[in-house]
């Protein structure tokens, strides 16, 4: 995935292998949302990045659920190729741990300033 040459443990070239352990445990970040939770939690712990509360590993009910909730909001991708995505926006520096009434708080601020910047383009719109 990096492009760099994949050495033996004699320093000799592997021809076998393809990726690095980490590149291959970035990639499966990336493109595997259970990956993607579990390195969450070996990081985090159940730690809500906003407000410190624990939540455990995993949890029937909703309240005592912990999401994973990506920094940069993954509606700024919305509606680009995916030659012009930034994997970044999938990356583990991107993600947090919030709890429930953290993260609907996040995503609902986050739905009001979307909600602002549609209101700003239709009024330009009209003025002209």
């Amino acid at each position: 995935m990096c492009g760099f040459v994949i050495k033996t443990p004699h320093g000799k070239t592997n021809t076998r292998a393809r990726w690095h352990p980490v590149c291959v445990e970035q990639y499966n970040i990336i493109y595997n949302p259970s990956a993607a939770r579990k390195a969450l939690w070996k990081r985090d712990r159940g730690e809500c990045a906003e407000c410190g509360d624990v939540m455990p590993k995993r949890a029937r009910t909703n309240d005592l659920k912990w999401h994973v909730d990506h920094i940069r909001p993954l509606f700024e991708q919305k509606g680009l190729r995916f030659s012009e995505l930034d994997l970044g926006y999938w990356e583990e520096d991107n993600l947090q741990t919030l709890c429930q009434p953290c993260h609907a708080e996040k995503s609902a601020h986050e739905a009001g300033l979307r909600a602002q910047e549609r209101k700003l383009k239709q009024s330009q719109k009209e003025e002209i």
